[in-house]
């Protein structure tokens, strides 16, 4: 099962950290065991994919130029699932761990925001049926 995060609310112009790390803290309260959470994710110049594991302590990041998650996003997704952790009165992992994805990478300057869609099409369709698989894309999107 899936769920998804606003990013009106979540994306690095949306308000303080503190406002966003409280939005995703009480989204991730609304889980289901083996739930994702995907949180499509604009850093202010480019469009990014977060996928959220709350029982697992995971987060998955796919990007379509190759950058890895920035300590800011780090940072807020990392509080949030503390937060969450802490009013589910759930023992965490010491460390979050956050793996980077390797996924279609973009043609040009300008399609972030489509190949966002397109993972997120993907991931549900065809590659994550419960938390415990690792997202493996088709070797024709790579």
């Amino acid at each position: 099962m899936y769920g998804f995060i606003d990013p009106g609310q979540i994306s690095i112009h949306s308000g303080s950290a503190g406002a966003r790390i409280d939005l995703i803290a009480k989204r991730l309260e609304l889980c289901y065991v083996d739930q994702l959470f995907l949180a499509p994710y604009n850093s202010g110049d480019h469009w990014s994919l977060v996928v959220i594991d709350p029982h697992g302590d995971e987060v998955y990041f796919c990007d379509s130029i190759g950058r890895s998650a920035g300590k800011e996003l780090k940072g807020v997704n990392n509080t949030a699932l503390k937060i969450y952790n802490a009013k589910a009165d759930r023992v965490a992992r010491k460390k979050l761990i956050w793996e980077s994805i390797k996924c279609p990478k973009q043609p040009s300057g300008v399609e972030c925001g489509y190949y966002v869609i397109m993972y997120m099409k993907e991931i549900i369709e065809n590659h994550i049926i419960s938390t415990d698989e690792k997202v493996v894309w088709r070797e024709e999107n790579l």
